[in-house]
């Protein structure tokens, strides 16, 4: 099928580029673009999660607690009572 479309004169020149960066045809980057559009995805390149993967970012970090402990978060309130207590004890 053949589709015409008139673009400004800005987006044209950076469809150029932009097909020249990746050594494609514009009709190859539009198809795509278009494709990607109708399926309501996005190039893989652009999901942050897979971005965020490939740099390190996630699952870069160990927890410090047991694999089979949960881990619990440090009772505040409890240590500020018993420094309270232990300050004015008499």
């Amino acid at each position: 099928m053949t589709l015409t479309v008139r673009l400004p004169a800005q987006i044209e020149q950076a469809l150029e580029v932009h097909c020249a960066a990746l050594r494609k045809t514009k009709s190859q980057v539009v198809t795509e673009l278009i494709d990607n559009h109708l399926r309501g995805t996005q190039p893989r390149s652009n999901r942050p999660y897979l971005s965020a993967r490939q740099v390190g970012l996630i699952g870069c970090y160990a927890s410090s607690a047991p694999a089979r402990t949960p881990a619990k978060a440090p009772d505040y309130k409890a240590r500020v009572r018993k420094a309270i207590r232990a300050k004015h004890a008499r």
